[in-house]
């Protein structure tokens, strides 16, 4: 078991049911039909689906409403996260990047602001922290 504080739990339990409820509404616009030979992931699915049409609309979207209040508290959190990965993923990367093709594959991009935009917004990385 897992210690956690309520609405951290709240907050989980509201993020489990979002996205359970997201993709049997997706599947069910899908229009997926029980068959003779239903293998058991596809029973699954049907059962999501089901189960998805049968709660409302209202529900929901106090699910989305609740997840949307808890991540304004988790967005700091979020962002020291990915702070951290960044600077692991730099130091994997880039160790010694004058030495790897990568590197003039990043000049060109530093260089080029259309091709860089691009590419920084994909990757969420600042390529001119990096020194090139």
């Amino acid at each position: 078991m897992v210690e956690s504080s309520s609405a951290e739990n709240d907050w989980r339990a509201a993020g489990s049911q979002f996205i359970t409820h997201t993709m049997g509404r997706v599947l069910g616009k899908l229009g997926l039909e029980s068959t003779p030979v239903n293998a058991k992931g596809y029973e699954t699915l049907i059962k999501l689906v089901e189960n998805a049409a049968e709660d409302s609309f209202d529900l929901y979207y106090g699910l989305y409403e609740q997840l949307e209040r808890s991540d304004l508290g988790f967005k700091s959190l979020k962002k020291q996260l990915f702070g951290l990965l960044h600077d692991v993923l730099r130091k994997q990367l880039f160790e010694n990047a004058e030495k790897s093709q990568f590197f003039s594959f990043l000049v060109l991009l530093r260089d080029t602001p259309w091709i860089y935009s691009l590419f920084a917004e994909t990757w969420r990385i600042q390529l001119n922290t990096i020194n090139l």
